[in-house]
């Protein structure tokens, strides 16, 4: 029998008396190095019908001074008793660890070997590069994972019970266009899109199995440990972009699917149409309003009705 899906999105304050309550939902609006930022965070049917707390986070900061912005994705997975937390601490974390003095140092010094880069694309300054994310990325997520580790014995709380994903990107403009770094683990995507649409980046490793299992988690150990961690770090300088996108899987599993499809410039164009009204609500993100006014749109858009995924959604768009 059919259930109406107005029953199913009925909104159940969680439980305020149960330790670490987050809100419902979270916004998050302005400008950032030249473009528009929005975010927003929903939780997804099958925890508001239960009365169960939102699982995922995200945190976003910008250092006007010296051009650059970190953003940050984070799914708590609710299957672990205090994922919420560990999510809170993953994204929160990340913009900690950018905003220290040595990281910021290390980022400036870093501003002639991109120029470099981009102009000669010369070896001296890939190394530099590729230094920088071994000295600074690789240490905010070891940060990231020591937070989470410290968060859980300061709550006498085991790690496992703080499982989540991470996503994150940072972002500094140039004269001559910006450049990204990211990292990711878990099955968050992050996706510059380009020319319209018909040019889709993945910038991070996807951990999903062909099954839509084998997610894994920034509270892992073995994630650094394992040969293929540097391959979850990515770089590339770019004139230009339409969207950067950074999402959790409770949107990025109905609107893009899974495995190879989650890469297709084809399905990053339907969900770009589909914030554009093309859907079945007619929920629209008006680009062209104010940051404010576009992020409760998302937010609206966010509730979205898909029969077989309800979980916590998740988005922050560059644009």
């Amino acid at each position: 029998m059919d259930q109406d899906p107005k029953i199913l999105w009925k909104s159940i304050p969680s439980n305020q008396d149960e330790p670490f309550s987050k809100p419902d939902d979270m916004i998050g609006a302005g400008a950032v190095l030249g473009k528009k930022l929005i975010a927003a965070s929903h939780r997804g049917r099958s925890h508001a019908s239960m009365g169960y707390h939102r699982e995922d986070d995200f945190s976003m900061y910008t250092d006007i001074a010296h051009h650059w912005a970190v953003l940050s994705v984070s799914d708590g997975a609710g299957a672990y008793e205090y994922s919420r937390l560990g999510s809170s601490v993953a994204a929160q974390s990340v913009v900690s660890y950018c905003k220290e003095t040595r990281f910021v140092n290390g980022l400036i010094q870093l501003d002639e070997a991109i120029e470099d880069y981009f102009r000669f694309r010369s070896e001296a300054a890939k190394q530099r590069i590729d230094a920088f994310i071994e000295i600074h990325l690789e240490a905010c997520a070891k940060f990231v994972h020591h937070s989470l580790i410290s968060k859980g014995g300061e709550l006498k709380i085991a790690l496992d019970k703080m499982h989540a994903t991470l996503s994150f990107v940072l972002l500094k403009k140039y004269k001559f266009g910006y450049a990204l770094f990211s990292f990711g683990v878990g099955d968050s995507p992050i996706a510059l899109v380009r020319d319209g649409g018909k040019d889709v980046k993945l910038l991070n490793k996807i951990d999903v199995g062909d099954s839509g299992i084998g997610t894994e988690f920034i509270s892992m150990h073995e994630i650094f440990d394992s040969v293929g961690f540097n391959s979850r770090f990515s770089f590339q300088i770019v004139p230009n972009f339409d969207f950067l996108f950074l999402m959790t899987d409770g949107i990025s599993a109905p609107k893009l699917g899974s495995g190879k499809s989650i890469a297709d410039p084809a399905q990053w164009r339907k969900l770009i149409a589909d914030l554009n009204g093309k859907n079945d609500g007619k929920f629209v993100v008006d680009w062209k309003a104010q940051p404010q006014t576009a992020a409760q749109q998302l937010l609206q858009w966010l509730g979205f009705w898909d029969l077989m995924n309800h979980d916590d959604r998740t988005m922050i768009v560059v644009y």
